[in-house]
């Protein structure tokens, strides 16, 4: 029968165009068939690579489902693994970012995210190319909530009872309902297909792969794979217990209390074999250089890397970090819709405090000119060691010379996060255009190949000519609406610091009062002058200000904390 229908199919032009059609219909059943069979009792792994149709999430109906009953309601199959991840409204547009970023890899593998709030369901609801569910955190003890405020107060507040609440009835859920799963934090970036970096699902050398923590503990919560099997589900209801014991114990601490409670060895490979008794939970540590968490390289990721875990970055800098880095997609158009008008520099460079009066009069004038600033990769410090580096006769002990040169990325010198909240600049990273590449027509990037128009400061005698100058150039009917881009240049010969953010704002058509000075927001004076603490800044240990400065600061701190004690 097999074999008669093969033949017909390849002599289909010769039948009447209704057996024909019966024919092909037959073969195609066929192999669709045959390709099910093969996915689902041969070769599970074979669905890895299978394209998977992904609808948009339904409507807020699943908050009285459970999570197995909304999972049914998805038809997804067990033999696939789901990514899963658990955030709040923070992290939405992060989550937007990676689904496309793994669709572009070809990985079709469905994404359920778990919100923590309603405004996370409500950014999230309806989108397509993930699932969303949202019922969890109306069942939370009151006990554990976080205290109402901002987002970024929820976001550390839920840290304290909330999150993982939800995080370990998440995964006994999961475990339980039976499906594998690759659990990652909103703050995960993927460069290319995870699973060609992990070991199958047919492979029974593991039960849970994990990304390594490497700081005293053993599995870093930012990504792991887990099989759907009862060691991993008493693994993950032992963790639960635990926390009920004590919920203000750190989520990731108590996970690796509980897998200590088990004996376990390593063999030679490096695999980690965790043992109870005649039966053991096998635990595969993932290789840190392709699953990489920053806070085992400060800033010093490798560039093959498979995914980046922005752990130790200050949370609010993660966001800029990502598109410094070109790990974002075109989420919201940001690439493919880009500004028309750039304002950018030659590279800043000077003392501290030349340094940072450039950046702010760049960044007042491109506020006062309502055009897009783009950073400058690199500011070059020129910088003095404190005198606790000096011996008793003055001379240096560490570092080796008392002067030093510091290569700094912009955002480690500057606010930058602050920059786009507080005063109203549309910012981009330093490199937006080539970035940008992958998302635009041919047309558009025809434009960006146009040569940018220098602009010589040492050219103007004030803040007032240049921003006039400018402002024409800017709105000139010759450029309508086609992308001109202008480098600010010639910083050293220029009279730069006699102006002031004053002069450039009052220069422009913007109203003063809407603009807010960055240098309000520093910490200190060099001078030793100490005014208010940032909002958003977490100072540095000064053990930390000691370790790294001659080098990139740990991302943790806020910017300009490492040079707390450094003076010209």
């Amino acid at each position: 029968m097999v074999v008669r229908t093969i033949k017909s199919v390849f002599n289909f032009r010769r039948m009447p165009l209704g057996r024909a059609r019966a024919c092909l219909a037959f073969a195609a059943l066929g192999l669709g068939i045959l390709t099910a069979w093969r996915a689902i009792f041969i070769d599970p792994d074979f669905r890895y690579h299978l394209p998977t149709i992904i609808p948009a999430s339904p409507s807020p109906g699943e908050l009285n489902l459970t999570l197995a009953e909304y999972l049914g309601t998805e038809r997804l199959g067990k033999q696939i693994p789901i990514f899963v991840t658990l955030i709040n409204g923070y992290y939405a547009k992060n989550i937007e970012s990676f689904v496309s970023s793994i669709r572009r890899l070809g990985v079709r593998n469905r994404v359920l995210v778990v919100c923590s709030t309603d405004e996370c369901h409500e950014m999230l609801r309806g989108k397509a190319g993930f699932m969303v569910y949202n019922g969890y955190h109306r069942n939370v003890p009151l006990a554990i909530r976080p205290p109402p405020g901002d987002d970024f107060n929820q976001l550390i507040g839920q840290r304290a009872g909330l999150l993982p609440w939800i995080k370990f009835n998440l995964l006994v859920d999961l475990s339980e309902a039976g499906y594998p799963f690759v659990f990652f934090e909103g703050d995960c970036y993927v460069h290319k297909n995870p699973f060609e970096s992990m070991r199958t699902l047919s492979d029974s050398s593991w039960d849970i792969q994990y990304s390594a923590d490497g700081s005293g503990h053993i599995l870093n919560f930012g990504w792991f794979f887990v099989k759907s099997n009862e060691l991993c589900l008493q693994l993950w209801k032992s963790a639960r217990e635990r926390y009920k014991l004590d919920p203000t114990i750190w989520d990731q601490q108590i996970v690796q209390d509980t897998i200590r409670d088990f004996q376990y060895s390593s063999d030679k490979h490096g695999q980690i074999t965790w043992k109870n008794g005649t039966d053991g939970i096998k635990m595969l540590e993932l290789s840190p250089r392709d699953f990489f968490a920053w806070h085992n390289g400060i800033y010093q990721n490798p560039s093959s890397s498979v995914m980046d875990h922005l752990t130790a970055v200050w949370t609010p800098h993660r966001f800029w970090v990502a598109r410094e880095q070109g790990w974002i997609t075109d989420t919201d158009h940001y690439y493919s819709d880009p500004p028309y008008r750039m304002l950018r520099s030659s590279r800043l460079s000077g003392t501290l405090n030349q340094v940072w009066l450039q950046a702010r009069l760049l960044v007042a004038l491109a506020h006062s000119l309502n055009v897009t600033l783009q950073p400058p990769p690199v500011t070059v410090i020129r910088i003095s060691a404190p005198d606790r580096y000096l011996d008793e006769e003055g001379q240096p002990t560490l570092p080796e010379s008392r002067h030093r040169i510091i290569h700094q990325p912009f955002a480690r010198v500057f606010p930058v996060t602050q920059l786009i909240l507080d005063n109203y600049v549309n910012l981009v990273e330093p490199d937006y255009l080539e970035h940008a590449q992958p998302f635009l027509s041919p047309q558009s990037l025809a434009k960006y190949h146009d040569k940018p128009l220098e602009i010589r400061l040492s050219d103007f005698e004030t803040p007032q000519a240049l921003t006039q100058r400018l402002s024409i150039l800017i709105n000139s009917s010759s450029w309508g609406e086609d992308f001109r881009e202008l480098i600010l240049d010639n910083w050293e010969h220029s009279r730069y610091e006699q102006w002031t953010v004053a002069q450039f704002l009052t220069a422009g058509s913007d109203n003063l009062s809407s603009y807010t000075d960055p240098v309000d927001r520093r910490p200190h004076e060099i001078t030793g002058e100490i005014t208010s603490e940032p909002t958003l800044f977490q100072p540095c240990s000064s053990w930390w200000r000691d370790t790294f400065l001659d080098r990139v600061p740990p991302y943790w701190c806020g910017p300009f904390d490492w040079l707390d004690d450094v003076r010209d």
